[in-house]
């Protein structure tokens, strides 16, 4: 952190790709649970 306005873009850019990671890091864990449920409803998942 500092006061250097010449660096707003970098911090733009790297905040877009954060939030990029952030939505694929979702969209994993969702699909896991996906796969979990449709096993739990099979009776195929187990701990």
């Amino acid at each position: 952190m500092n006061d250097e306005l010449t660096r707003i873009p970098e911090v733009i850019d790297r905040s877009r790709r954060l939030h990029a990671v952030l939505w694929q890091n979702v969209a994993i864990a969702m699909s896991i649970k996906a796969v979990f449920l449709l096993l739990a409803v099979l009776d195929q998942a187990s701990m």
